[in-house]
Order: structure tokens, then C-alpha cells, then sequence
């Protein structure tokens, strides 16, 4: 029973009537509260995406889905523990939590503009010193391997400088693909008429951004465990990491194709992660409603 819509004026009512209607059919539904970034953020039901729009009994059900309306209140989502406080000891919580609880983690995430920027930014380099650190020096034409045999001090420094710097690139690297991701995300949200908005898709990101960590931290596990393997070290890891001779298409063995293979697996396990995050990210904030900051009272006038 719908008491609370009948009561609201005939103009909300059209509006709401058309709008569910719409999203029932797959039709796209016009905004009914639209901020300065040009984007829907009327109050929905995050289950269904049903237009809960001036509905003061906040104590029901969606007319639609029958999901307590409480749920859907963006008080509901209490925030990631990085949201609440951002520091080192958070930004573990946060990541820990996402990868062991990611429905639980996505579901509790607020929708804002600004705290994903400083998670986002400090998971990015993270995984962009695991990503490149096995390889730095191995590599012909990298700056540390040519340091070899200059002596310990200048292939410390030169390690201190090549390793940031090829850490910022990758990250560099991680974030265009990250941009992708997230273009794609939004195209696909609105070809199904979700409602996934600009903040809530970058949220998404940057807490699934702890994926392309395990990504880089999945190939540097396969490497060791190989490396330590019985019956010695394998080929291709002998002279890759320990920075032995080269390798050539002449030289690659049957072994290395399948050390090799191994590896490359690896990066594309880690890639999984990160897209099966974004998958939960996506499904949990496909109608998330957008955090309302408490208001603060207003100052007495002075005098």
C-alpha cells in the first residue's frame, strides 16, 4: 500500500508514476534531482533502482522490491574505513576489507566526490613498485643494469633513482588503465539504465585499486615459489632475476616457454582480481545514493 505517494501533489506524482514506469520497461527515466554536475541523484531504492522520491515513512518497503526503504538511505552506507579517517593504518583496513568482504566492502562505501582521489593515488604507486621492482636491472637498456660493475655506491644510486622513477611510470601506466575501466563501467552501467554516477564509478576504482597490487604481488609469488622449487633454479629465472646471460629466441628452451607462460598467467590472474572487484563495485552502487554530509547548525547572529 502506497499511502505516502498519494498523498504528494499531482506533479510529483506524474513525475514518479513515469519515471518507475520507465525503469520497469528499460526506458531511460529523467532525473528528478539533478546537482551542479549535471547528474541524477534522486533518493532510489538500491536494490531495484525504483524512485523513492518524496516517500516520508522511511520506516517502509520499496513499492517495487519490498527492500526496507531504511536500507537505501545514504546513512546506510557508514563509509570505508579510509573515508571515516584517512591514514596508514585505514588505508590497510580499507584494502583488507575489500578483498575479504568485497560485497560487505562495496555496499558499506559512501558515495562523495573527493576521499577516492587520496586512496586511489596512494594504492597506484604501491602497485606500480611490485609491478616493475622484480624487473628493474634485468632488462637491456635499463639504467641499473648498466650500472653493473661501476661499484656499490653507484649502483646503489642507481637503483634508489630508477626504481621511483619506473614505480611512477607503471603507476602512470595503471592509471590509464584504470580510466579505461572506468569509462567502460559507466558505458556499460548506462546501456543497462543503472544509475552509476560519475563519484560512485571512481569510488569503485580506487577502492578496487588494491586489485592491481594482488596483481603485481601474484607474479613476484609465482617467480618464488619457481626460483624455489626442487631440482634447482629454473633456466629462465636464472638468468632473468639473478641477472645472468641473456636470452634469446635461440636460447629458449621448452622449460622456458612453460616458466614463461607461468608467469605471464600470473599478471593475468591479477588482472582478474581487480576486474572481479570492479564486477562487485558495479553491482553494489549500480543505485547507490549519493553520502549527505550532516548539516552543521547555524551560528546564532551576532548581537
Amino acid at each position: 500500500m502506497s499511502t505516502p505517494q498519494a498523498q504528494l501533489p499531482q506533479t510529483t506524482l506524474t513525475q514518479t508514476s513515469l519515471e518507475n514506469t520507465a525503469l520497469a520497461t528499460g526506458a531511460p527515466t529523467a532525473p528528478t534531482s539533478v546537482h551542479a554536475d549535471h547528474e541524477d541523484h534522486s533518493f532510489r531504492c538500491e536494490s531495484c533502482g525504483y524512485s523513492l522520491e518524496g516517500i516520508e515513512d522511511h520506516a517502509g518497503a520499496c513499492p517495487e522490491c519490498g527492500t526496507s526503504i531504511t536500507a537505501s538511505l545514504p546513512s546506510a552506507r557508514t563509509g570505508s574505513p579510509w573515508q571515516l579517517r584517512a591514514r596508514p593504518a585505514s588505508w590497510w583496513d580499507t584494502h583488507k576489507g575489500t578483498i575479504r568482504h568485497p560485497w560487505r566492502g562495496f555496499r558499506t562505501m559512501r558515495i562523495e566526490p573527493r576521499s577516492w582521489k587520496t586512496l586511489f593515488w596512494s594504492t597506484l604507486p604501491i602497485a606500480g613498485f611490485f609491478l616493475v621492482a622484480p624487473w628493474t636491472g634485468t632488462l637491456v637498456g635499463d639504467p641499473a643494469r648498466a650500472a653493473r660493475g661501476a661499484g656499490p655506491i653507484v649502483q646503489a644510486l642507481a637503483y634508489l633513482i630508477v626504481i621511483p622513477l619506473q614505480a611512477l611510470i607503471a603507476a602512470a601506466f595503471l592509471f590509464a588503465l584504470t580510466w579505461i575501466e572506468w569509462r567502460g563501467i559507466r558505458f556499460f552501467a548506462k546501456s543497462r539504465g543503472w544509475r552509476l554516477t560519475r563519484d560512485a564509478a571512481w569510488q569503485v576504482c580506487a577502492h578496487a585499486s588494491v586489485g592491481w597490487v594482488i596483481g603485481a604481488l601474484i607474479p613476484i609469488f609465482t617467480m618464488a615459489v619457481l626460483w624455489a622449487a626442487p631440482g634447482g633454479r629454473p633456466s629462465l629465472l636464472d638468468r632473468l632475476l639473478a641477472r645472468g646471460g641473456g636470452l634469446s629466441y635461440s636460447t629458449l628452451t621448452a622449460n622456458d616457454a612453460v616458466l614463461l607462460a607461468l608467469v605471464i598467467g600470473a599478471y593475468g590472474a591479477g588482472l582478474l582480481v581487480f576486474e572481479l572487484l570492479i564486477y562487485v563495485g558495479v553491482r553494489q552502487c549500480r543505485w547507490a545514493n549519493l553520502h549527505q554530509p550532516p548539516k552543521q547548525p547555524a551560528k546564532p547572529a551576532a548581537g
